[in-house]
């Protein structure tokens, strides 16, 4: 019979066997699966020269963002386009975000969201394509309620967080992820949307399509939120058609504050454009017109691609 030790160093001898058995009998772990290089991508840094409060000059101050198109790189914050206003009420200012980041607030002197200074990217060479394939990142928060037009009682218009016009007319746009307003008589409920616009070769018809997701509760003010969205305009959808709503399950998804909702299209069901090739600056913050949003913003990308489970949960976290 063997002693007290020779019996513990042959059971542990025993034990690092299977164990090195059960490792080298385990599959190697997965690589992480990185994000393609975004477009376009902004965190909103503020310069070591700058402090919360400080503004940025309009039409002068310019700032450099990052992805794989450098002519869209270059950020220059723009006053409204609305003819009436007093463009000395335009305001772009440094904030702060959530947990301690940066961030830019677009405002006005007066309130108005008419007022509010819009950020432009690019100088409108033209150079992104996105194919069929889109994923839209955004960290923002609603300050005030948005313009008000359209009518008499006059009602919330929309806004947009971000937008690339089909043409140098900047409120035509061929994505764009927005907010809806509360519209006539005060009805609908403020939630981010993604709509597309659909123009057919050598004609000026235009389709339209709005997702909308099916949240319970509106975006409300002051809260921080991240909104993703991804586009695949490949996939043909499953379609509901219940009470004259369409409802799509595979083309569009959201996400918001790391949670998946379920989104309902309203509009055409072609529109799902083949290429996109801008035409003019991508625009985040709104339009220039009515649809500039009170918002302030902690950063946005934009990528030319759907990103993967794997790649969207590092967003999502």
């Amino acid at each position: 019979m063997l002693s007290r030790p020779l019996r513990v160093a042959a059971m542990s001898a025993v034990a690092l066997c299977s164990a090195l058995s059960t490792f080298a009998a385990a599959p190697p772990a997965a690589p992480a699966t990185k994000a393609p290089i975004p477009v376009l991508a902004w965190n909103c840094a503020r310069p070591a020269t700058a402090k919360v409060g400080d503004s940025i000059t309009l039409g002068t101050d310019k700032f450099s963002g990052s992805g794989s198109d450098a002519s869209l790189q270059t950020f220059i914050f723009q006053p409204s386009l609305v003819e009436y206003i007093n463009k000395a009420n335009c305001r772009a200012d440094w904030a702060e975000g959530p947990d301690g980041q940066s961030a830019i607030s677009f405002g006005s002197k007066d309130a108005d969201p008419v007022n509010n200074s819009v950020m432009q990217c690019g100088t409108g060479a033209g150079v992104l394509k996105t194919g069929t394939k889109l994923t839209l990142q955004a960290t923002f928060k609603l300050t005030h309620a948005m313009s008000f037009g359209g009518g008499n009682p006059a009602f919330e218009l929309d806004s947009n967080l971000i937008a690339t016009p089909v043409s140098k007319t900047p409120w035509e746009s061929a994505f764009a992820l927005s907010i809806r307003g509360r519209g006539i008589g005060g009805k609908d409920s403020r939630v981010p949307y993604f709509r597309i616009t659909d123009i057919f070769p050598d004609s000026t018809e235009r389709y339209f399509a709005a997702y909308t997701p099916e949240m319970p509760e509106e975006l409300a003010l002051d809260k921080w939120y991240t909104v993703i969205v991804t586009w695949d305009g490949e996939q043909e959808g499953d379609f509901n058609y219940t009470n004259g709503d369409t409802t799509e399950t595979q083309r569009v998804h959201m996400w918001i504050n790391g949670k998946e909702y379920h989104v309902q299209r309203t509009g055409h069901p072609n529109a799902s454009p083949n290429l996109y090739t801008v035409e003019g600056p991508i625009y985040v913050g709104g339009n220039r017109m009515y649809s500039n949003a009170p918002i302030d913003l902690a950063g946005f990308a934009i990528y030319n691609t759907v990103l993967t489970d794997e790649q969207l949960k590092p967003l999502l976290a």
